[in-house]
């Protein structure tokens, strides 16, 4: 009788063994995360503003017809900041006082672009009178206080004025500084006023060590791409010092020229010159699109003019390289 009772005890636990067995579910493989494919940043585009002077002197139609175009374009062709390099107005470099019909015709057009980020700096039309460099009228019509209360405005110098500024700009992964430097006179060596620009301008470019440079100011080439005596200036004592300045745009000579220099660090340099007023009617309302592109590793050069709808001519649609962060 045990025996049967023993018999029947091993094949109950075999069954339960059995039982058990079955309701182990083989390991599952390990979950592989998900990784959405990395995808390029979205192009963004700067816009040069040349030597308006001309059009707020005789055609305010067309420097309005260049800030509208800049306010319409800037979601579909993702305008991130317009420079002004300088020659704003036309007549004050030769007029004891301004003339305030063109600094009128300019502020109307520059005020399109409230809420916008921009830049302006006076040229020698705007700030030269007598042969002496007067900054009072620029300052009451682009005074420091009107961009003082946007968080990408940096600063500027002097502690009163606008005449030298420079903007902070980050978009699509790339940090920015944007530094405008007005006309300062024709001149081959600092002053004591001058060093102390100078000094400020090389300390906002220290501050922001991880931020690439452009650098915006009136007079620095010729068409031949040669310095000019202030442009030589600037270079020697702040351009080529910073191995973070990769881009210099300026106006005043009344053509195009593009020349590639090398700073202290090694690092390159591409200095852009464009001033179209020369052409029909001040100029034709034309202005230079730089358009960055992620994907291609260029800055996509065009002149374009949004008065007649096209592009100036294809020499003047070039690319250059540009390594993005």
């Amino acid at each position: 009788m045990a025996r049967y009772i023993l018999s029947a005890i091993l094949v109950l636990l075999i069954c339960l063994i059995s039982c058990t067995a079955t309701q182990i579910q083989p390991p599952q493989p390990a979950t592989v995360p998900f990784t959405q494919p990395a995808t390029p940043e979205k192009l963004f585009t700067i816009i040069a503003l040349p030597d308006t002077q001309y059009y707020s002197k005789a055609y305010p139609a067309t420097f309005t017809a260049q800030t509208q175009w800049i306010k319409d374009n800037t979601i579909s062709k993702n305008i991130v900041f317009t420079i002004h390099l300088g020659d704003i107005t036309e007549s004050q470099r030769n007029s004891s006082e301004p003339v305030k019909a063109e600094w009128t015709n300019a502020k109307n057009a520059m005020d399109l672009l409230n809420g916008l980020k921009y830049s302006v700096l006076p040229g020698n039309h705007d700030n030269l009178v007598k042969g002496k460099i007067d900054n009072t009228f620029f300052n009451s019509v682009f005074p420091c206080t009107e961009f003082e209360k946007y968080s990408w405005y940096g600063g500027h110098y002097p502690p009163n004025g606008n005449e030298n500024s420079y903007s902070l700009l980050d978009i699509s992964g790339q940090k920015l500084l944007i530094l405008s430097i007005g006309y300062f006179g024709h001149l081959t060596q600092p002053t004591a006023e001058l060093s102390m620009l100078f000094d400020w301008a090389n300390a906002a470019i220290a501050r922001y060590p991880e931020r690439r440079v452009i650098v915006a100011t009136h007079a620095m080439i010729d068409e031949k791409g040669e310095f000019l005596e202030e442009g030589k200036l600037l270079w020697d004592q702040v351009i080529k010092r910073h191995k973070n300045v990769f881009l210099v745009l300026c106006g005043h000579m009344h053509t195009e020229s593009t020349v590639t220099r090398t700073g202290e660090s090694c690092n390159v340099i591409n200095i852009l010159l464009s001033d179209y007023q020369s052409d029909e009617k001040g100029g034709n309302g034309y202005l230079r699109v730089m358009e960055f592109i992620p994907d291609q590793s260029i800055i996509h050069v065009e002149t374009f003019s949004p008065l007649l709808n096209k592009l100036r001519d294809k020499s003047t649609s070039f690319d250059l390289a540009y390594t993005f962060q």
